[in-house]
């Protein structure tokens, strides 16, 4: 076959290949390659926070506001609480699995 009939034909006979099964499963793989990613982001974030905290003599910077520590105590708590839920639910759901089995 030239590859001007493969062009054309846009097919490729591979002959009787054996089906194979993956090493990995895509899921598997998907999320390894999910979790590598965010790793790297953040760690270009945390380090060019810390280049550019390193490069001020004061820190915070003048005229910067503060965060309010009651909101920020109040969205940490909704943060751990809605982690809780998460958590709570995943448990009673595998319960209920092997309760039903």
């Amino acid at each position: 076959m030239t590859l001007q009939n493969l062009l054309v034909a846009g097919e490729v006979n591979l002959g009787n290949r054996p089906n194979r099964k993956p090493i990995v499963p895509s899921a598997v793989f998907g999320m390894v390659v999910f979790i590598v990613t965010e790793v790297m982001f953040f760690s270009g974030l945390i380090s060019a926070y810390l280049i550019i905290r390193s490069g001020l003599e004061e820190w915070p910077p003048w005229g910067q506001p503060r965060l309010p520590i009651e909101a920020t105590a109040f969205n940490t708590f909704l943060l751990v609480l809605s982690a809780f839920a998460v958590y709570r639910s995943r448990n009673l759901l595998l319960q209920h699995k092997q309760t039903k089995a």
